[in-house]
């Protein structure tokens, strides 16, 4: 008896760390809802911005951004993620 109780207990434990762990906003997830945001707000920028890529905009954000040649003229799509919850805070195009 004192086994099955322990393996119930230990399978709840270990399901509650698993859902955890999918609500964690890594940077991984912050970088594909910002990739979605960019494909929606921007689908004609989406191509010619790439490869994008994200990095640490302060402690509670990162920016996804796109790159564009040195010999080009004008700008690319940028998100900003909240590190929190991964929601996207603002969407704009530079220039």
């Amino acid at each position: 008896m004192d086994k099955l109780i322990l393996m119930i207990v230990s399978f709840i434990s270990l399901n509650s760390f698993a859902e955890s762990d999918t609500n964690e906003c890594t940077k991984s997830k912050a970088f594909t809802n910002g990739m979605l945001a960019i494909k929606e707000s921007y689908p004609t920028s989406w191509n010619s911005s790439q490869p994008y890529k994200i990095e640490d905009l302060d402690d509670d954000s990162w920016v996804v951004l796109g790159t564009i040649s040195a010999v080009m003229l004008g700008g690319t799509p940028e998100v900003i993620v909240s590190k929190k919850k991964c929601e996207i805070e603002n969407v704009y195009h530079t220039q």
